[in-house]
């Protein structure tokens, strides 16, 4: 007849709390957003410039023109290329935005130019635009490899626990040659 197997006491393990940086969640939806970041309405009648952008979930859309459409330009910006981002003032009552994928031809978006003192706009837009490059951009991507690091460390702890009680050593590092 079998001996019944006796119960060992199992010490518990301290829980790890494993907490992430405050970020959007790269499993969050973003809803589209559009802003007409153009000039003055008067100017869009008279030279037919339009610069207008939507955010998408994943990337910012420019579709812009000047000249009715003798220069245009359609670009998706991913959100982990853009730095930068904010408002900018110039001449004290004129504000902008800068480093939405602007190049050297148009550093400064000003919306509304040359009547550019639209900061709720402005502000709007940038606000928008970092809370999607916070959930999506560079910045996302650096909290998730935090976090997937943070569970490593917690698991290492557990699987270390598991081992002393088991009264098991850790098996040696593997030689890289």
């Amino acid at each position: 007849m079998q001996q019944p197997v006796k119960a060992t006491e199992v010490k518990p393990v301290k829980a790890i709390e494993v907490k992430g940086p405050d970020v959007a969640p790269h499993d969050q939806k973003f809803e589209d957003e559009e802003f007409d970041l153009g000039p003055h309405p008067c100017c869009k009648a008279v030279c037919g410039c339009k610069d207008e952008f939507t955010l998408h979930d994943q990337v910012m859309h420019r579709s812009s023109a000047c000249c009715w459409g003798c220069n245009t330009l359609e670009r998706d910006f991913p959100y982990a290329e853009l730095s930068g981002v904010g408002p900018n003032n110039a001449c004290g009552c004129c504000v902008g935005v800068i480093g939405v994928g602007n190049g050297p031809e148009d550093p400064v978006l000003q919306p509304g130019c040359p009547c550019c003192c639209n900061t709720q706009l402005v502000n709007d837009f940038v606000a928008a635009i970092k809370k999607r490059i916070s959930g999506r951009g560079d910045m996302a991507q650096l909290a998730i490899s935090k976090k997937i690091a943070s569970d490593v460390a917690a698991l290492n702890v557990k699987i270390d626990a598991i081992m002393a009680h088991l009264n098991m050593e850790a098996p040696a590092a593997p030689v890289m040659e």
